[in-house]
């Protein structure tokens, strides 16, 4: 019974030896000041309402058909931006800005010759501004859908050289805008930089491509499409609430 007895306390013995021995190997060794750490947590993003102002240039044609041909027309934009951050990726982009576009005739046997049409609009863009990055500097993607009311226009055309055999095409140029709402759809990219908690700074370029015509488009009209494209490039500072 007693040699049982010693070999069970001695088995005994060596399994505890074994486990305490095993438990410090696998136990973390922490030298000096090097003590674990507290989990941090996040803080919660909190939505932000922005308010700010935006400018820039449009450069700008008309898709007409019958075809013309043209240059990029040149304009200035600007206006009132209400931005709602409802992550910190995604936020609601509003927009309300005066838009100078138009297009710009030259002919390839008329050299200097240029006529020039600008319309402009009250402009309001509707959009998605999604933000990339976790810094203050983001790139930015915003996409969405434009709507515009025609205010007004104006003309200036080259005077054709003395004695010229060719006649540009110009039964258009005394007819206004005859559709006066515009909408359509764009996106672009840029970039931001959050100053702080109160300032954004963004620099972006932008596409839009309209649906509706600036003229009547029946079979006797003079265009069957005209459609305005615009290129935007335009600059923002905005103040968070």
């Amino acid at each position: 019974m007693m040699p049982r007895l010693r070999s069970a306390v001695s088995l005994l013995l060596f399994l505890l030896s074994t486990s305490v021995s095993f438990a410090q190997d696998r136990a973390p060794v922490y030298e000096g000041n090097n003590l674990p750490k507290a989990e941090v947590k996040k803080a919660p993003f909190v939505p932000r309402l922005m308010l700010g102002g935006t400018g820039g240039v449009n450069l700008s044609n008309v898709i007409l058909q019958p075809s013309l041909r043209q240059a990029l027309h040149i304009g200035y934009d600007g206006g009132v931006v209400l931005r709602y951050d409802v992550a910190s990726f995604a936020g609601i982009w509003l927009e309300v800005d005066y838009s100078s576009r138009g297009w710009t005739e030259v002919h390839d046997d008329l050299p200097d010759y240029k006529y020039d049409r600008t319309i402009n609009f009250v402009n309001v863009p509707v959009m998605t501004h999604f933000m990339i990055g976790g810094g203050s500097f983001k790139l930015t993607v915003d996409a969405g859908a434009h709507f515009g009311y025609y205010l007004g226009e104006s003309s200036t055309v080259t005077p054709l050289p003395e004695g010229s055999k060719v006649t540009p095409f110009d039964k258009h140029h005394e007819t206004p805008v005859q559709n006066p709402f515009f909408w359509g759809v764009g996106g672009g990219i840029g970039a931001e930089y959050h100053f702080g908690r109160h300032f954004v700074a963004g620099l972006r370029g932008s596409y839009v491509y309209g649906f509706g015509d600036l003229f009547k488009n029946s079979r006797s009209d003079i265009f069957v499409k005209s459609s305005e494209q615009i290129i935007a490039v335009k600059a923002y500072l905005l103040y968070a609430f």
